[in-house]
């Protein structure tokens, strides 16, 4: 209680008055540490992003016009640490965000989504509806499942929606496209890479988007069933950076993009044990599936649209209500 919080504004605070002080004794400015550069870093909103890596040249910039001598010095003598120094910054200086998106559930985060504001000037619906028209998909239906599946997350009862496109330009990824604004990036899980470690990183993720999936190419079937119906799995890691491997038990629900082509395989297979009165993994995976055929190309969008996260839930709860009013 007696100490005010950490932030960059109080770090520059203290020290300020720590060099006045010195300065006021006769002494010489005391030696910056790490932790004097987060108010710098910050102050200058100093960081790498997706199109731009050149925060430590931000960085440096900054200090050779404006930091004393002694500030100059010592990040001349810690450029090497720079990189990870500003990530570190950053990590701390957004905590609270971080843990608001963690510690809200999905539902939560539906409805603070439609309570923001809409970024793409209603361009996104205007896109996803016409996809839907032109491939003559019920949007109540399929928001209907997309919503049901976030609130339930995955289980024996969640299918996993899956839409499939006959040739690509359908639409089908622009569906799940905002998903990373309605529950944070770093919470949506898209990166699957086949081999030993398909499945590391999915410990923490909220929603599980799989784009262009191939059910044989990615991982081993029976490691999919268990997924897809909500059962632990076991996430293996390499034991040169971790220790153990994880049995994940979370509840992230998945969302799949794939080629018809490649799902139509499955049909075949599915329909040949069927008359030969065999199981069949086939079988038991397109059980799992609630299956969205996408057969026609749309028009591209003519610039990037940006991911609404209003107008991504606006069109769930239009549609949960519109097929509830059917039911």
């Amino acid at each position: 209680m007696s100490e005010r919080p950490t932030t960059a504004d109080s770090l520059e605070a203290r020290r300020a008055k720590v060099v006045q002080a010195a300065e006021a004794e006769g002494k010489s400015e005391p030696k910056p540490s790490e932790i004097d550069v987060w108010p710098l870093v910050v102050k200058h909103n100093i960081r790498n992003d997706d199109d731009r890596t050149d925060a430590v040249d931000k960085l440096i910039r900054v200090a050779r016009d404006s930091c004393s001598p002694a500030f100059v010095k010592y990040l001349f003598k810690i450029e090497a640490k720079l990189p990870s120094l500003i990530e570190q910054v950053w990590r701390w200086e957004t905590v609270d965000d971080r843990l608001l998106m963690s510690e809200r559930s999905r539902e939560e985060a539906l409805y603070h989504a439609f309570r923001s504001d809409c970024v793409c000037g209603g361009v996104w619906p205007q896109h996803v509806a016409h996809a839907l028209l032109a491939n003559r998909i019920d949007f109540a239906s399929l928001g209907h499942d997309i919503y049901r599946s976030l609130l339930a997350g995955r289980s024996e009862s969640t299918p996993v929606v899956t839409l499939a496109g006959l040739q690509g330009g359908e639409g089908k990824s622009l569906i799940f496209y905002p998903m990373d604004a309605v529950f944070g990036d770093r919470f949506v899980h898209h990166h699957v890479a086949a081999g030993t470690f398909a499945l590391l990183g999915l410990e923490g993720k909220r929603v599980v988007v799989l784009d262009e999936w191939d059910f044989r190419a990615h991982m081993a079937m029976g490691l999919q069933l268990l997924w897809f119906e909500g059962k632990p799995v076991p996430i293996t890691r390499p034991q040169d950076h971790f220790c153990g491997h994880v049995l994940y038990k979370g509840s992230a629900p998945i969302f799949v993009t794939m080629p018809l082509r490649k799902l139509e395989a499955f049909f075949a297979e599915a329909e040949a044990a069927k008359r030969a009165g065999t199981s069949s993994e086939a079988t038991m995976l397109l059980r799992r599936l609630k299956i969205y055929r996408f057969t026609q190309p749309v028009k591209k969008p003519s610039a990037q649209i940006p991911k609404c996260a209003h107008c991504f839930a606006s069109f769930l709860f239009q549609s949960e209500h519109e097929y509830q009013s059917r039911a």
